[in-house]
């Protein structure tokens, strides 16, 4: 779980996070600074949840859907 859970923010960080920040020296629109802000909430809320002694429940994993769902409905509701 460690290793898979590192890879992915690992992942994150290098594939989409310096890319977007460092790619576009113009102005970031306000959807991209909500996209990058999510994108460090959230995985700080799984390393929070993930590396609690007993390990994540299904609260936990249901709790991260929500949050990625609300993710998905802002920025679908933001480009229509």
């Amino acid at each position: 779980m460690s290793e898979t859970l590192n890879s992915n923010s690992i992942n994150l960080v290098a594939g989409i996070a310096l890319p977007a920040a460092l790619g576009s020296l113009t102005a970031f629109s306000g959807l991209d600074v909500f996209g990058l802000a999510w994108l460090f909430a959230m995985t700080a809320a799984a390393l929070v949840l993930f590396g609690r002694r007993n390990g994540a429940g299904r609260r936990a994993g249901a709790f991260l859907i929500v949050l990625y769902a609300v993710f998905l409905a802002v920025q679908i509701a933001a480009r229509a």
